[in-house]
């Protein structure tokens, strides 16, 4: 593990990451995305991009008012975990969507959560995991694309705390194909993993240049049927 350990020298990087926004588009008759699979304490904030919409739960639980056109928000916190919570817009109602909350320390993370996550919708991004069961640490590889728009990677390492892992990862430069070397890593970005199970995770993320910051919803690539 000298490649991961070399990264945790990274941990300069503060990484305090608090509840979640999630970011819900109302736009051509739909709602971007339909489903969103949050954690209690997490934040969906719904944005009106065209027609006359509004929000409203089926079991009455929260609603925006009426329906209306414009750039509105819509903003709804959700303290406690549920399977399913099913919403309309009131003005079509073919117009529907659900928010799955769960619980994060109900999941006790293990060797199941090893391999290939991706985000609906990101083509040619993702993560790989590894977990590594002598000290309970998550390696994980962040696939996704710089500034320039061209293919790049970072990677990082850190313990569980719970059913996550907060990670400062790196990227890598100067060094030659197919050839050994230890070229230097730059700090990159802080990413917590929390996984909700072996299946669905989430990566909120801090990148430190230029200073931004988001969430992706995570899903297993090969999902199991069983967790373990």
């Amino acid at each position: 593990m000298r490649f991961a350990a070399g990264l945790i020298g990274l941990s300069i990087m503060t990484s305090a990451v608090f509840a979640a926004t999630v970011q819900v588009n109302v736009r051509n008759n739909r709602f971007d995305p339909e489903v969103v699979t949050i954690n209690k304490g997490d934040t969906v904030v719904w944005t009106n991009r065209g027609s006359s919409h509004n929000v409203k739960a089926n079991d009455g639980s929260f609603r925006n008012g009426a329906a209306a056109t414009g750039a509105w928000t819509f903003s709804q916190t959700f303290n406690a975990a549920s399977p399913e919570i099913l919403y309309q817009s009131e003005s079509v109602a073919s117009m529907t969507g659900a928010v799955v909350v769960n619980d994060p320390a109900a999941y006790t993370v293990g060797p199941a959560v090893a391999g290939a996550w991706f985000t609906e919708g990101y083509l040619g991004q993702g993560f790989t995991v590894e977990y590594v069961s002598f000290d309970k640490q998550i390696f994980a590889t962040w696939f996704t694309y710089n500034a320039a728009k061209e293919p790049m990677w970072a990677a990082g390492s850190a313990p569980l705390v719970g059913n996550a892992a907060t990670i400062s990862m790196g990227t890598f430069s100067n060094g030659n194909f197919a050839q050994p070397g230890s070229p230097p890593a730059s700090p990159f970005a802080s990413v917590k993993l929390t996984f909700t199970d072996c299946n669905n995770a989430r990566a909120d993320w801090t990148r430190l240049s230029p200073a931004s910051s988001g969430t992706l919803q995570l899903k297993r690539l090969l999902r199991l049927d069983k967790c373990y």
